[in-house]
């Protein structure tokens, strides 16, 4: 039931120079698929009621970090303040090397949870860089076998989002 989720392809980058982004992707595609504790509706309106996703990036020594936020999870929220808190979980999160092939940069990443959470994620990145903005393609599956309550959730997604990137210079504290 997992999505296909392409995997990064190409030579590890050795061009890069440190940066930071940000910028709003918006939601291209998205399918989805439940057998149990949800319907593939429900799935569907989760998905495109979150809105947006401000999406943060940061390269260093051709090594990426990303972290984002839909639209609908920082209402309330000033833009200071969501910049702050991506500023933060960039900071703590691992670093991915990037792999460039022609012109393109891409990396994957996998969590597999399945024997602890019960959940499977896949993520994809490409993206081309051009002065100071980057176009990006950020594709996500998730994968759900788990039992919660003594319902047993069993689906999965996969959502495309598009867009572009400026590069800006982070907060001096990171916090």
């Amino acid at each position: 039931m997992t999505a296909t989720i392409p995997t990064a392809t190409g030579d590890p980058a050795t061009d890069l120079t440190d940066a930071y982004y940000r910028g709003a992707l918006s939601l291209t595609s998205h399918s989805a698929n439940a057998t149990s504790g949800v319907t593939k509706e429900e799935l569907q309106n989760d998905i495109t009621s979150s809105g947006d996703m401000i999406f943060y990036l940061n390269i260093t020594n051709n090594n990426l970090k990303y972290e984002h936020y839909y639209s609908s999870e920082v209402e309330g929220l000033n833009a200071e303040q969501v910049q702050q808190s991506i500023e933060r979980m960039l900071n703590d999160s691992a670093a991915v090397q990037l792999l460039k092939s022609g012109s393109k940069y891409s990396v994957s990443k996998v969590y597999d949870g399945s024997n602890y959470d019960g959940y499977i994620e896949k993520s994809y990145i490409e993206f081309t860089i051009s002065g100071n903005n980057i176009s990006i393609t950020y594709i996500d599956g998730l994968s759900v076998d788990n039992v919660v309550d003594g319902v047993n959730y069993k689906y999965s997604y996969k959502t495309t989002y598009e867009g572009n990137l400026t590069n800006y210079t982070p907060t001096s504290s990171g916090s």
